[in-house]
């Protein structure tokens, strides 16, 4: 992956960035601290590692996170109010979490202040050495505020807009005017059809929360040229992009369903009330019966507003290629041709795209129709969605990944992986020592391997393990000198293969622990 021009990243926001500080402070106040372990959050408002503790360590870079969950943009927060408490001081009669309150809690300790402008107070009270990037993803709990239902909300919605912006113009402004940060990357929101509660919303309130993440945008755009013009390195990655992308073509990410898996906000558990009062109650969220029996990692939403870690894992990919290559977000039934050496990421969304990469480590996501896209020079990866896809890798070590569909991948002169993904694709190596990679369900591919050395990696199971011995006790001298194996009953036609063998873990396969395979994982394809 390219290098980004810092060695510092440095992540304001609230829980979609918080990497675990509103657990710490509420585990210095409360007997059962937030988000709730006991119900499969991981320290983090989701099920494993969100987007702030993976990201970094794609750049390479070192990291520290500010960002707090129930963060707003404008304003102050303290956590007692967080917390739903009336006041910092005892006694807290009525309030849900006054029974989880520890005893030697003091007004100090729950006067911590979550919100943005407090965030970056403290990061500036600490000075810091290196070529440092400042992220900003905030303003989510801001507009949690609005009434959608209230056809004057419009009024409000503009009002709010402003504050958050220039809320977060302030911030940005702060850390470049002191010196601490010279790069600046500003997330838009997500796309308002993402969230599970959109479905339940009148289509006239999901329209015009539409127009306000595009406002946001735009607002967030022009933030960042007049950063620019100020000598700053400033961009801005497009999440409404990319959820929008994720909820058309949730299965070319390796998503099922969209949640959520558990009934809550992640700070509304269900309460038990304990017989004895010196007891602790119990604290728990009810699954939901619609992704029952699903693994987490098939399902977009971990709880009604945070996604699961698998969605995060494709959040950081995305920011790791949209913050160190030139991004290119398509319309519907395009056309682009790079001709340059530069680094590229193109999300070509709906429609039937044609896509040539040019000379650089060009990462292009085809998006839903049957898209083509031709690979150039270097490692590029291309992701062809969903829809009967053409992709060709042409020169360089590249991946190739077709996703649902019935598609065609044709390797290039160089050492290429290829995933076929669901439906029944032909997969062709071409020339170069090719990996290719199965696994059941994938479909019924025919698979070439060209001239090279090439290695077939099945994903282990009952199912494989006895194919591929199968296939082994009865191959004649033939068959191993044109590298064809007998698989069909696996639905997979193999010819010009060198080495069949099963994989338990993606580390067991060349690139999969650190190279383009690890990064494919990341974007739910294999």
């Amino acid at each position: 992956m390219p290098q980004p021009d810092f060695d510092r990243l440095v992540l304001f926001g609230d829980s979609l960035t918080d990497a675990g500080e509103i657990f710490r402070l509420t585990s210095e106040v409360l007997a059962i601290p937030f988000p709730l372990e006991s119900a499969g959050y991981a320290g983090v408002l989701s099920n494993g590692p969100v987007y702030s503790q993976t990201l970094p360590d794609l750049l390479g870079v070192d990291s520290e996170v500010f960002a707090v969950a129930s963060a707003q943009a404008v304003g102050e927060r303290p956590l007692w109010q967080v917390l739903g408490l009336d006041d910092p001081n005892p006694p807290f009669d009525g309030a849900l979490v006054a029974p989880l309150i520890l005893p030697d809690t003091t007004a100090d300790d729950l006067s911590f202040d979550v919100n943005l402008g407090a965030q970056v107070d403290r990061f500036l009270a600490e000075p810091i050495e290196g070529d440092t990037a400042a992220s900003f993803l905030i303003g989510l709990n801001d507009v949690s505020r609005l009434d959608l239902e209230d056809p004057g909300a419009l009024f409000d919605a503009i009002t709010l807009l402003n504050n958050v912006v220039e809320s977060t113009r302030a911030a940005a402004q702060a850390v470049v005017d002191s010196g601490a940060a010279d790069t600046v990357i500003l997330y838009s929101f997500p796309n308002a059809a993402f969230l599970p509660g959109a479905a339940d919303l009148d289509p006239v309130a999901v329209a015009a929360l539409d127009v306000f993440v595009g406002l946001h945008e735009v607002a967030l755009r022009d933030l960042a040229s007049d950063l620019e013009d100020d000598g700053a390195d400033a961009m801005v990655v497009d999440l409404n992009a990319l959820t929008a992308e994720i909820d058309a073509d949730m299965a070319a990410f390796g998503l099922e369903a969209k949640g959520p898996v558990l009934l809550g906000t992640g700070t509304d558990p269900q309460i038990i009330l304990p017989a004895d009062p010196g007891d602790l109650p119990t604290l728990f969220f009810p699954e939901d019966p619609a992704v029952a029996g699903l693994d987490p990692a098939q399902v977009q939403f971990f709880d009604f507003l945070h996604p699961t870690t698998a969605v995060h894992d494709v959040f950081a990919v995305y920011s790791a290629a949209a913050i160190t290559r030139e991004t290119h977000v398509l319309s519907e039934f395009t056309s682009i041709r790079l001709f340059d050496g530069d680094d590229h990421l193109i999300l070509a969304r709906g429609g039937s795209d044609f896509i040539t990469l040019g000379g650089g480590d060009d990462i292009a996501l085809g998006g839903t129709g049957n898209d083509t896209v031709f690979g150039n020079g270097d490692e590029d990866l291309i992701l062809g969605g969903s829809g009967r896809d053409d992709v060709r890798g042409g020169t360089g070590d590249d991946l190739l990944a077709g996703g649902p569909g019935r598609d065609r991948l044709t390797g290039g002169s160089d050492d290429d992986t290829m995933i076929g993904g669901t439906g029944d694709d032909r997969v062709d190596g071409r020339s170069g020592d090719d990996v290719f990679v199965w696994a059941p369900g994938d479909g019924d591919d025919t698979i070439i391997g060209g001239s090279g050395n090439d290695t077939l990696y099945l994903a282990e199971s009952a199912e494989t393990a006895a194919a591929l011995a199968d296939a082994e006790s009865g191959r004649s001298f033939w068959e191993a000198f044109f590298g064809t194996w007998d698989l069909g009953d696996l639905g997979l036609s193999v010819s010009g293969i060198e080495k069949v063998r099963l994989f338990a873990s993606l580390e067991e396969i060349p690139g999969g622990s650190d190279g383009a395979l690890a990064d494919a994982d990341l974007w739910g394809v294999v």
